[in-house]
């Protein structure tokens, strides 16, 4: 938040700061918000170790780091705020926390979404084969997204199909069994407007068939 300064030593050049800070891919994730909440808002990114987001009128950097617990670190740059939020079970962000500090501290409040308007039209547009990358292929999986008595399934390596529901132009969601979230998957388009990739948190998945 000071440009590499600590304790007012320069501890590293601004620039690292600045490239650090940089949206380098954008919309990284669909729309998380039970699972990693601060990714479904608007203009979030991912620049290098950092993610960021809109929340109101303010943009917000931080990260997080999780195992068996979990620990989450935000910053505000105009307003030289930042935060911490430390819990004792991995994984869950406790986002309903930061919403209370945003709205008490700084007087933001989350921005109302526009309400989304169903339109099955996109299921044969994202229907198809995806595939993630990888440079062993002997790990090389697949997921198959398909349409059946008019709803939506997604497979994930041939395994099992899992109905597919939408929840936001492009956004998508389904259940594990075992799952306490449902996943959500966020569908883009390239240049040409066709849809070339999905992405399942931090995966992208391209798009083949």
């Amino acid at each position: 938040m000071n440009k590499g300064v600590v304790d007012d030593v320069q501890v590293f050049d601004p620039s690292i700061v600045e490239q650090m800070s940089l949206p380098h891919a954008r919309d990284f994730m669909a729309s998380v918000p039970s699972y990693f909440g601060s990714l479904n808002y608007p203009n979030n990114a991912y620049g290098y170790g950092l993610f960021m987001f809109d929340y109101g009128n303010l943009h917000f950097i931080g990260n997080a780091g999780a195992g068996s617990q979990l620990t989450y670190m935000l910053w505000e740059s105009e307003t030289k705020f930042s935060m911490i939020i430390i819990s004792n079970k991995g994984m869950d962000m406790l986002f309903n926390s930061f919403k209370k500090i945003f709205e008490v501290v700084l007087g933001e409040k989350e921005l109302t979404p526009v309400d989304f308007e169903f339109n099955n039209k996109e299921w044969g547009e994202i229907s198809g084969k995806y595939t993630l990358p990888s440079i062993n292929e002997e790990n090389v999986r697949s997921v198959v997204i398909s349409e059946k008595d008019d709803k939506m399934y997604i497979n994930f390596n041939n395994r099992r199909d899992f109905e597919f529901e939408q929840i936001g132009q492009l956004v998508y969601r389904f259940s594990y069994p075992s799952s306490r979230f449902p996943t959500e998957i966020g569908f883009y388009r390239d240049e040409a407007n066709n849809i070339a990739y999905m992405r399942n948190f931090w995966r992208t998945w391209v798009k083949i068939e």
